[in-house]
C-alpha cells in the first residue's frame, strides 16, 4: 500500500513539474490577472487557478523595439494588453533578434518574470526563449481561441 501511495505521489509530482515547465498559451490580460506568490526578495511564483506557471506563449504585434548594448526589448500587443519581452544576448545573437520590426506579428515563447528597469516600471516581463514571425493572419485568432478553450477545459480546473 505504501508503494502505491508513493507511486501516486511521484506521478502527481512529475505531472506538476511538467505543467510548470510546459509553455502555456495565454492572453496578456490573463497573465496580468495571475496570482503572484513572493518566495523571497527576488523569487516569484505565478499561479493561474492554482496551477504553477513559469513559461508562457503569446501571439501579438510588435509595437516597439529598443536595442541596447546587451539586450533587445520588445513591446508585444495581443489586443488584450501589452507585454514587455526581453532578449539578453552576446554579440553573436544580436543579429538574429534585430530582424523584428514594429508591425510584425510574432509568436513569443519565454519565461515569465517580474522586473524593473530605469525605463520601465515594475511589472511582468517575458525573457524570450523563442520569437518568430507569424505569416498566417489567422494564427492570432487561432491563438485566442486556443487560449479560451485551454482556460475552460484545463487551466481553470486547478490542481485538485
Amino acid at each position: 500500500m505504501l508503494s502505491f501511495i508513493l507511486t501516486i505521489f511521484s506521478i502527481y509530482y512529475v505531472f506538476d513539474i511538467v505543467s510548470i515547465q510546459s509553455f502555456r498559451k495565454l492572453a496578456i490580460s490573463t497573465i496580468r490577472n495571475m496570482v503572484i506568490k513572493v518566495e523571497s526578495a527576488d523569487i516569484f511564483l505565478f499561479y493561474l487557478c492554482g496551477r504553477g506557471i513559469s513559461k508562457v506563449e503569446i501571439v501579438g504585434i510588435v509595437r516597439s523595439v529598443q536595442t541596447r548594448q546587451k539586450k533587445v526589448v520588445y513591446h508585444i500587443d495581443d489586443g488584450t494588453g501589452s507585454m514587455r519581452c526581453v532578449k539578453f544576448f552576446n554579440t553573436s545573437d544580436a543579429t538574429s533578434y534585430s530582424a523584428f520590426l514594429p508591425g510584425d506579428m510574432v509568436a513569443v515563447k519565454g519565461i515569465l518574470v517580474m522586473s524593473e528597469t530605469n525605463e520601465e516600471d515594475y511589472g511582468f516581463c517575458i525573457h524570450l526563449s523563442c520569437m518568430e514571425i507569424v505569416d498566417d493572419p489567422n494564427m492570432e485568432t487561432f491563438h485566442w481561441l486556443s487560449c479560451i478553450d485551454l482556460f475552460q477545459s484545463e487551466y481553470s480546473h486547478g490542481t485538485s
